[in-house]
């Protein structure tokens, strides 16, 4: 925060600087799926009628204004007596302000005085953030928990006292918990929501350790990925348990409006309405008969859109089960087509609804490309609902079906030159390569890692450069389980020089993984050199092996797994102190599956010493990081 807090000001040195900056990025964005599925549950009023937000933008009231429900807003401390928590109307509180007035608080110092109490007002914002906390449990998202500001000074303190009721913290990463303070990660009442471990966190930092690619092939899914938890998943789940209806706005959007102009009408005082010199009584009228002219056909439609909208998903795939493609137009198909991929892909659960859906995506698509009807959309949704039909049979244990599917998707869309296409083309042969180790046929997973490498080794996408890097190190990891040890170490090298420099984070990740693997690697032949009496040659593998892990740790210092490596390596170098220090860190960290991959590494070509290193990995306490309770 303090870095971030002088860079920022040395690149927009005044307050009003920065509020210009910062309008320039939000202003006129559009809102986010999540935003609107936020805006969603904020007006049911069912889990709260409450938000309070430490961002600077506008766009949950935005969300609240595109569905015409009237909301409260305070962005200032000398306001914040304007709110009531008991009131029953909408009320959305910025903790630090919003982007439309100079006084937002984004530097630390400026975070940090908004936290106090004020010495000349009755009520500040942390007076009121103590007042809701007392009998309210928030549920925290899209939040990191800066030390210091107003939001998490108000919990801390409501922590100390206890909580009547659990408060439950969605994590993006399971690592963002290392980040935040003891007071919440130890506390009996504060849950965290975590993703399941995926392809980008434990299973293949584990294997960095372990070297067993059997458990750091992921395939990668059409969601966010395991790996992460993003907000709009959390959101469409809170809305599906409680089952909301969808918006008015959705529902009946021409009744919907033709109520919204009835209301905006005056009457007179005898009750009728007053001369109208737009007539608009007559534009109401208009609605209502237009609203009553939809077909059967039509209203079936509405019927999959609208539990889309609620997140019933597998009763939207039912429901667009009873339209055939020829009762609508090609657009209908295409809409239809769109909707029922997402439902099916949200529905997320290898069953063979999910599969049929999947598979009616791509007959849809394929009628319109069969009668020149089609264009990027459904190119794009035909290759999208082949890659997920595969991953489907592949998590129904239907290997072999899943594998011909992969292979389905190039001779169906090889061909096709959209980037949202190439995404799913580079999916298709990383799954499959993933399906081939599951398994065991090692020399198969190569040659599809070889052809993603081959054919989109140079692509400019973020997302498939992220394929292609995940491949290169499965590659190395497939060629180990084959006993190709020299061909492994070389392409983990070949990874380091490629992707070092690349951005994306996967890249880096990668990179990270890498450097520890190739680490491990000198350090299994030092101690195949100690056991053969061969110190030099020890020593020699032991500092190749420093320099890899100071540059991982350089690259992501607080890494477990590469805590975990360096701790084993000051053992073997006889630093104990530093081995104890680092192991602690790394335990800390990485919590019991660290714990479980030290232990699996050491007793790979064990030595007598390990023993000692053994029994102080051991005596370590559990790790406070994957000690919360998920």
């Amino acid at each position: 925060m303090a870095e971030y807090s002088w860079w920022f000001q040395r690149a927009f040195h005044s307050p009003a600087d920065r509020q210009c900056y910062l309008r320039g990025l939000i202003e006129n964005q559009f809102v986010s799926q999540a935003n609107l599925r936020l805006a969603h549950l904020l007006l049911s009023k069912t889990l709260t009628n409450l938000l309070i937000t430490t961002n600077f933008d506008d766009f949950v009231s935005r969300s609240l204004t595109i569905f015409n429900e009237p909301h409260v807003i305070c962005d200032h401390p000398e306001t914040i007596q304007r709110i009531d928590p008991e009131s029953d109307d909408l009320q959305i509180v910025h903790v630090h302000g919003t982007y439309w007035f100079y006084d937002c608080c984004n530097l630390a110092g400026e975070v940090k005085a908004r936290s106090g109490r004020s010495g000349r007002d009755a009520f500040s914002m942390a007076d009121f953030l103590d007042h809701v906390f007392t009998n309210r449990a928030p549920l925290v998202l899209g939040y990191s928990g800066w030390e210091g500001d107003v939001f998490m000074s108000a919990l801390k303190r409501r922590l100390r006292r206890g909580l009547p009721y659990n408060l439950y913290w969605f994590c993006y990463q399971r690592s963002a918990i290392q980040n935040l303070p003891r007071d919440l990660t130890d506390h009996p009442n504060v849950f965290f929501v975590v993703p399941e471990p995926g392809r980008s966190e434990t299973d293949f930092r584990r294997a960095a350790r372990r070297q067993d690619p059997r458990t750091s092939q992921a395939a990668v899914s059409e969601r966010t990925g395991s790996a992460f938890l993003a907000a709009s998943e959390v959101l469409d789940a809170l809305v599906a348990m409680l089952a909301l209806e969808a918006p008015p706005l959705t529902r009946d959007p021409l009744g919907f409006f033709a109520q919204h102009l009835r209301r905006s009408l005056p009457p007179d005082e005898s009750g009728r309405v007053r001369p109208d010199p737009y007539l608009i009584r007559r534009v109401i009228k208009r609605i209502e008969r237009a609203s009553l002219n939809l077909t059967a056909v039509e209203q079936r439609l509405e019927a999959v859109r609208d539990a889309v909208r609620r997140s019933q998903y597998r009763e939207a795939i039912e429901k667009s089960s009873t339209i055939v493609d020829t009762q609508i137009d090609e657009d209908e198909i295409r809409e239809l087509m769109e909707t029922v991929l997402l439902a099916a892909s949200r529905l997320s659960e290898n069953s063979p609804e999910e599969l049929a859906a999947y598979e009616r995506v791509a007959a849809s698509g394929r009628a319109l490309i069969a009668q020149r009807l089609d264009d990027s959309r459904t190119r794009e949704c035909v290759a999208k609902a082949l890659v997920n039909k595969a991953n489907v049979l592949g998590a129904m244990a239907r290997m072999d079906e899943a594998l011909q599917a992969y292979d389905e998707v190039w001779v169906s869309c090889g061909s096709w030159t959209e980037p949202g296409v190439a995404y799913q083309l580079a999916r298709a042969l990383y799954n499959k390569a993933v399906t081939c180790a599951e398994a065991k046929d090692f020399a198969g997973s190569l040659e599809a890692y070889a052809a993603l490498d081959d054919r989109f080794g140079k692509a400019e996408s973020r997302d498939v450069r992220g394929l292609v890097a995940w491949a290169q190190y499965n590659r190395a990891l497939a060629y180990r389980e084959l006993g190709q040890l020299e061909e492994g170490e070389r392409v983990l090298h070949s990874v380091v020089s490629r992707f070092d420099a690349d951005e994306h984070q996967d890249c880096g990740e990668v990179v990270v993984l890498a450097l520890t693997a190739v680490a491990d690697n000198a350090v299994g032949k030092a101690k195949g050199c100690l056991l053969a009496g061969d110190d030099q040659g020890a020593k020699a593998h032991l500092e190749r092996a420093g320099e890899y892990l100071s540059g991982a740790a350089e690259r992501n210092p607080e890494n477990p797994y590469v805590l975990g490596t360096q701790a084993y390596l000051q053992f073997l170098l006889g630093d104990k102190t530093s081995a104890r220090g680092l192991l602690a860190r790394a335990v800390e960290l990485g919590g019991e599956e660290l714990r479980a991959a030290e232990l699996e590494a050491v007793r790979c070509c064990e030595l007598p010493a390990d023993k000692e290193f053994v029994q102080i990995l051991d005596a370590l306490p559990a790790g406070s990081v994957n000690s919360p309770r998920r």
